[in-house]
């Protein structure tokens, strides 16, 4: 079994060399947290790549473990059916948390 280091090391450094097919299979291999350790990694062109090629549910369940300004980010593009969709898939009090985040007004 691979350590989480090198499995986001791989994941960073094949980026501009896999294939997406690949590059998506070694995001689905990581848990939420690595998911979020590897968004933060990285600078925002590279950090929308990754979110794009993750599914929902891991986006979903990776927002809960992202900085502030990161999760913002990602939560400022959402619309509002993206949204229930986060508050479906996450636990009451960690959804609470993400929805203090969100603009007063949402598209």
């Amino acid at each position: 079994m691979q350590s989480e280091h090198s499995t986001i090391e791989q994941l960073i450094n094949g980026l501009g060399h896999s294939n997406t097919a690949e590059t998506k299979v070694l995001l689905a291999s990581l848990r939420p947290v690595e998911v979020a350790t590897t968004l933060e990694a990285n600078p925002p062109a590279t950090r929308w790549v990754i979110w794009e090629l993750l599914d929902e549910d891991a986006r979903h369940q990776s927002l809960q473990h992202l900085h502030e300004d990161v999760r913002s980010e990602f939560l400022n593009a959402m619309d509002t059916a993206q949204l229930l969709a986060v508050g479906e898939e996450l636990d009451t009090d960690d959804f609470a948390d993400i929805l203090q985040q969100l603009p007063a007004t949402i598209s």
